[in-house]
């Protein structure tokens, strides 16, 4: 399957027209039906982070955050190389429609996924309590990406295909998923593995105006279902995407996660 070019984030509901608008606004995405959720986790070099914060936000070290990603608090302290190093998180979430302006959005008519995501670093004193800066939210739905300037956040349209994996034609779990960024591809090849107890998801981002300002960017969820991420993953090409996650010594493909809704709120 081919999710088209512009896969895109949410919908707002009752904003006003952009003509009428004085300033940013919040916006709504409300996203229906959760077919595949899954993030990376690995580590960025402090250089590297420090070039996207401003306005008195810092990138936290992952010292800081040891307990809660301990896969990575053990390469960095393995590796003296890697002490201070700063986590951060790719994600990627389909959902088979989205709402928009109170109307219903899909892809090919159902048949193929709404999808939005993001690459995002953890940091401090970001506004709306937020844990991680974003450096690039994305989507496949031109619709879902037209929302977003009315809270003048930055938001990239990508192209985001999932297909069969050669070889594995006849699999009714494994497919190979491609984000295209620009010069850069993210590939997984996989699917769902043994089963794990589903988590709820807390997302606290701030996201960067056209303005260069920071906004919140909130949503809570659950997914129905969650298993271990069974594949292998790729990055390949050139562009921020790539030299970000290339440099990583390590790369979690972290949860594969499927079914539920989710409401996201942007510009808070």
């Amino acid at each position: 399957m081919r999710f088209a070019a512009g896969l895109a984030l949410f919908a707002a509901v009752g904003t006003v027209p952009a003509a009428a608008q004085e300033g940013p606004q919040r916006v709504n995405w409300f996203l229906k039906g959760l077919h595949t959720g899954l993030c990376v986790d690995f580590l960025v070099s402090p250089a590297a982070a420090a070039g996207h914060f401003d306005h008195g936000a810092l990138p936290t070290p992952i010292e800081s955050l040891a307990t809660r990603l301990p896969a990575l608090a053990r390469v960095a302290q393995s590796e003296e190389a890697y002490h201070g190093w700063i986590p951060a998180r790719y994600c990627w979430y389909l959902y088979r429609e989205a709402v928009v302006n109170g109307r219903r959005v899909q892809l090919s008519g159902g048949r193929q996924p709404v999808g939005v995501g993001y690459l995002a670093i953890a940091g401090t004193a970001l506004p709306d309590s937020a844990e991680a800066l974003v450096v690039t939210l994305f989507t496949n739905s031109g619709a879902l990406a037209r929302v977003v300037e009315d809270a003048q956040l930055r938001i990239e349209e990508i192209d985001l295909t999932i297909g069969l994996i050669p070889t594995l034609e006849d699999s009714p779990t494994e497919h190979r998923y491609l984000a295209k960024h620009g010069r850069t591809t993210v590939q997984w090849d996989g699917g769902p593995g043994a089963s794990r107890p589903p988590e709820s998801i807390f997302l606290r981002l701030a996201g960067s105006t056209k303005g260069n300002a920071f906004r919140g960017i909130r949503s809570s969820f659950a997914p129905d279902s969650a298993f271990v991420a069974s594949g292998n993953l790729r990055v390949t090409g050139q562009g921020q995407v790539q030299t970000l996650m290339a440099t990583s010594p390590i790369r979690l493909v972290t949860s594969f996660l499927r079914g539920g809704d989710a409401d996201w709120e942007l510009g808070r």
